[in-house]
């Protein structure tokens, strides 16, 4: 886990506004759905009936959204590119059978970036969403939540 401390620090470093919840834990031993009520539960999150299951490449590109961008304005706060490098290290920690999960469907606007169409607030915040990933072993999640 000395990888995901890097990781971490990174994130907190770099996304300076809202609220960021970047964290990775043993996997409790239950079902996937259980496991991660548990572990939101942990973080002080509400996931029953919030979360679907979403292909990795989507988890990619919502995680590389909500890192580089404010998620009530669309406000740039670090780059593209930089929020992926930091995104592709994250997912690297799960085995190739992770599973992904999300609270919001999004929308890409016209400059292919990432819009948050609408969601199940997991938080107290106005805006919460990101992504949680679970294998046999491990669980994790990037998750932000910032206000109007």
């Amino acid at each position: 886990m000395d990888n995901f401390s890097s990781i971490k620090e990174k994130i907190l470093h770099l996304r300076k506004s809202g609220k960021i919840s970047c964290e990775l834990a043993n996997r409790p031993s239950e079902a996937s759905q259980k496991a991660l009520e548990i572990f939101a539960q942990q973080l002080g999150f509400s996931v029953k009936n919030s979360l679907d299951e979403i292909e990795k490449n989507l988890a990619l590109k919502i995680a590389k959204s909500v890192l580089s961008h404010d998620l009530a304005y669309q406000v740039k706060i670090i780059g593209e590119d930089q929020a992926l490098e930091i995104i592709k290290a994250f997912c690297g920690l799960f085995n190739k059978d992770a599973k992904f999960f999300t609270n919001a469907i999004f929308e890409e606007d016209d400059q292919y970036h990432l819009k948050m169409k609408s969601w199940n607030g997991v938080t107290e915040a106005t805006f919460d969403t990101g992504i949680f990933v679970i294998d046999e072993k491990l669980i994790g999640c990037i998750w932000v939540e910032d206000e109007d």
